[in-house]
């Protein structure tokens, strides 16, 4: 089953056993932040309008940007990308595996934004996002 992911930098507390041995596939639905074309790596951040879904702390004292995002190789998927999927404020879906470090990209496309705007289709999503797997 592939797991709905809405914030991606919870992927280590959903997933804290994962391991090569051990992938799991994920959805993550997020913001691009920042697109580095030098090393194909996407940053992206939780989806601003979608409110947190698990208890954050915060040791940093003045947080940085770094702090709220997650690092996406798409190396792998460079030749389907296309400019709208790595534009700043786009909203993508990332779908991969993630190995308990990295998540690695199969499928990376763009949303339709407007879509995130009712609360009750965030609340759907936050629904989505609790299913639990079977294994």
């Amino acid at each position: 089953m592939t797991k709905l992911i809405l914030d991606p930098l919870s992927l280590s507390l959903e997933f804290p056993k994962a391991s090569e041995s051990r992938l799991h596939r994920v959805r993550i639905l997020c913001q691009v932040v920042e697109y580095d074309d030098l090393t194909a790596t996407l940053k992206v951040c939780k989806v601003p309008n979608i409110h947190k879904l698990h208890t954050e702390i915060n040791l940093i004292d003045e947080p940085v940007v770094e702090a709220y995002t997650l690092d996406v190789d798409l190396f792998g998927v460079l030749d389907k990308m296309n400019a709208e999927s790595i534009s700043v404020g786009t909203i993508v879906n990332i779908v991969g595996y993630f190995n308990g470090e990295k998540v690695n990209v199969i499928e990376c496309y763009p949303v339709n934004g407007s879509s995130m705007i009712p609360e009750s289709n965030i609340k759907v999503l936050a629904e989505i996002s609790k299913l639990k797997d079977f294994d």
